[in-house]
């Protein structure tokens, strides 16, 4: 009985990781190495691209904030959109310790899911900006990524710190990872 319990439980989570992966297409699964996060670490987010509303933005905008969280997200997933609400409080909340949220809508390329992506936001209520995903994005910072939600925390010089998080977290979740990241930067 318990084997078949831990068996249910197992194919639940993995079904929750495929629904959510890089794109509609891509079903495969995989995890970090090391070496993977410290490359993530070591990396510079570097960025000149549009809102979802059209406004250009680019990666200077880090350096008005001890830290930007970075949460990518897409149309199709259900947890992302779940999560929206959550982050919005959040990034009110955030403002106060100096920190901003961005939100990168991963599958964003062409009109119709930019549409899709407004919506969402509108419906969810959500203020904070969130860019349209280009072919630089998708060549950089987008990469190597392995599902959505993804979560980067970026310091003012635009560089990643902490580890990414995989998958929806609570406001609370959120918050505490952002303290750490503050306290640590002390």
């Amino acid at each position: 009985m318990k084997k078949r319990i831990l068996i249910t439980g197992f194919l639940i989570a993995s079904l929750s990781l495929v629904a959510c992966s890089k794109s509609p297409e891509n079903n495969d699964i995989s995890t970090s190495s090391d070496e993977q996060v410290q490359q993530i670490q070591e990396t510079k987010v570097e960025f000149t691209g549009k809102t979802i509303d059209g406004k250009n933005i680019d990666s200077s905008i880090f350096k008005d904030y001890k830290l930007t969280m970075i949460n990518i997200w897409g149309t199709y997933c259900d947890p992302c959109i779940k999560e929206m609400p959550d982050l919005q409080k959040l990034s009110e909340e955030a403002k106060k310790l100096d920190v901003n949220v961005l939100g990168i809508v991963n599958d964003a390329s062409s009109e119709d899911t930019i549409e899709l992506a407004k919506k969402i936001l509108t419906e969810k209520g959500v203020k904070f900006d969130n860019l349209s995903c280009d072919e630089k994005l998708e060549k950089g910072l987008l990469k190597n990524l392995m599902g959505v939600p993804t979560t980067i925390f970026v310091d003012k010089d635009g560089k990643i710190v902490g580890e990414e998080i995989i998958g929806a977290q609570s406001r609370d979740s959120y918050m505490d990872n952002i303290k750490k990241l503050l306290e640590s930067e002390k």
